[in-house]
C-alpha cells in the first residue's frame, strides 16, 4: 500500500487530506503509472528518428505524485531538437511542498526557496510564470512527437534514465545511463548526482 510522504499517512482511500497540506508521494509501481498514462514501447526507426539523442526531464510535486513537467533532447551534435513543457492532467496540480517541509522540519525559514507553487526549480530550472505560459501539451502530445524523433534503435543518452523512461510511459531498450556507468561509491539504491561526474 502507497503511504505518502509528506506525513506517513497510507492512501487507503480516505477522503480526508494531509494535515500538513496536499499529499506528496513519489509513485513507481508500473501497474499504477499504467493506469494512469499507458506505458509504449519505442516504435521501428522511422526516416525522422535520431541515430544517436539525449534526454532530459523534469519533474515537479503535485497532487498526483511526482509528475514530468518538462522533456528535453538534444542529438549527436549537442543541438537541441526538442524541448516542451508538458501541462498537468486536469485534475492534477503543482503543489508548494515548502510549507509542508517547513513544518516537518520545525523551521521558519527555508534559504532560497520560494513559497509558490513548488516547480523544482532549483534543480529543474522552471519558474511559475514560464511553466504557465508554454506549458500547452498533454503527455500523450509529447510522447507523439517523441516517437518522431526516438525510434527502437536510437542510443538514448541520459542521467538515471529509468525515471525519465517511467515518467514519459516510454519503454526504450537501447540506453547508455550514466548512473550505471559512474556507479556510487555506496552502491544501490545510492546513485551519484549528475553534477558530481
Amino acid at each position: 500500500m502507497r503511504t505518502y510522504t509528506c506525513c506517513s499517512r497510507t492512501a487507503d482511500g480516505n477522503a480526508e487530506g494531509c494535515t500538513r497540506g496536499p499529499h506528496v508521494f513519489y509513485e513507481t509501481d508500473p501497474s499504477s503509472l499504467h493506469a494512469r498514462h499507458p506505458f509504449s514501447e519505442t516504435s521501428p526507426m522511422t526516416s525522422t528518428a535520431l541515430d544517436v539523442a539525449a534526454l532530459d526531464c523534469e519533474m515537479v510535486y503535485t497532487t498526483g505524485g511526482f509528475r514530468i513537467a518538462r522533456v528535453s533532447v538534444v542529438n549527436a551534435s549537442g543541438e537541441c531538437v526538442f524541448d516542451e513543457f508538458i501541462k498537468m492532467d486536469d485534475d492534477v496540480e503543482v503543489v508548494c511542498v515548502i510549507p509542508i517541509l517547513k513544518h516537518i522540519l520545525g523551521v521558519t525559514h527555508v534559504e532560497g526557496l520560494r513559497l509558490n507553487r513548488d516547480l523544482n526549480s532549483r534543480f529543474s530550472g522552471i519558474h511559475s510564470e514560464e511553466y504557465a505560459a508554454r506549458a500547452i501539451l498533454s503527455l500523450e502530445s509529447v510522447q507523439r512527437a517523441l516517437a518522431r524523433l526516438i525510434g527502437a534503435a536510437t542510443i538514448l543518452i541520459g542521467h538515471a534514465l529509468d525515471n525519465d523512461l517511467r515518467a514519459l510511459r516510454l519503454v526504450h531498450r537501447r540506453v547508455v545511463d550514466t548512473a550505471v556507468l559512474f556507479p556510487h561509491s555506496r552502491g544501490p539504491p545510492y546513485r551519484r548526482a549528475l553534477r558530481d561526474l
